[in-house]
């Protein structure tokens, strides 16, 4: 086809119509055909350079385009749905006075693949832009009465939100939960969450790990 012109299509063939056969379609007037992409498949240039199209999935280049590349199977990367659900395998221990990242090191769910648990262990990098939900907790294995805990969520390495802050009631297990929502870039930004306690008689305390993630454990998911 010539764009801006009419062509005569040759009905000789049918490869297929919408009903699944190769019967030819009996059109009693004249026919218009067009060839543009409709709004809703388009595919514009995001701020960062990026491509992304109408559903906000970013789509990236990789290399020099060859036809063995565009003939190959494609994949790619939904942000707009982006959700993750981590735990510990172990117990982590926890030094006094000192805030400390949770390795999670388990994933339940990671639709995005922007959880990292074997580089940056713990780190979420959004990878679309918008706005994301977090939900932490962790849990103390021992503690002694009127410990003092906090949980809290960082961004880019500085503090966001502290979550959680109690002292323990009794000689006993300790949990900090709390959420938030953070807006991210979707290229730079990451979130890890981190613990803190107080602990001056027996030392360095664990967060439980293990258990399919019951005691300790980070989920976030894009809202917006």
């Amino acid at each position: 086809m010539t764009v801006g012109g009419s062509t005569s299509l040759d009905r000789a063939v049918v490869l297929g119509n919408s009903a699944g056969t190769t019967v030819r379609l009996n059109f009693t007037g004249a026919v218009t055909v067009f060839n543009d992409i409709p709004p809703e498949r388009a595919v514009f240039k995001g701020p960062d350079g990026t491509y992304i199209d109408a559903g906000n999935s970013r789509i990236a280049n990789t290399g020099t385009p060859t036809a063995a590349a565009d003939a190959a199977p494609k994949s790619y990367v939904d942000g707009k749905h982006a959700a993750f659900s981590a735990y510990r395998s172990a117990n982590q221990v926890i030094s006094p006075s000192i805030s400390t990242i949770i390795q999670f090191d388990l994933e339940a769910a990671d639709t995005a693949g922007a959880f990292d648990t074997t580089g940056n262990i713990g780190r979420f990098t959004a990878k679309s832009p918008g706005q994301y939900a977090f939900i932490g907790a962790a849990t103390f294995t021992n503690c002694s009465t009127g410990t003092l805990a906090a949980l809290d969520l960082y961004l880019n390495g500085l503090i966001a939100y502290r979550l959680d802050r109690r002292n323990a009631q009794q000689a006993a297990s300790l949990a900090v939960a709390g959420s938030a929502i953070l807006t991210l870039n979707g290229t730079t930004d990451y979130v890890d969450l981190r613990v803190w306690h107080g602990e001056a008689t027996l030392g360095s305390l664990a967060v439980q790990g293990a258990s399919a993630g019951a005691y300790t454990f980070f989920h976030g998911f894009k809202v917006a």
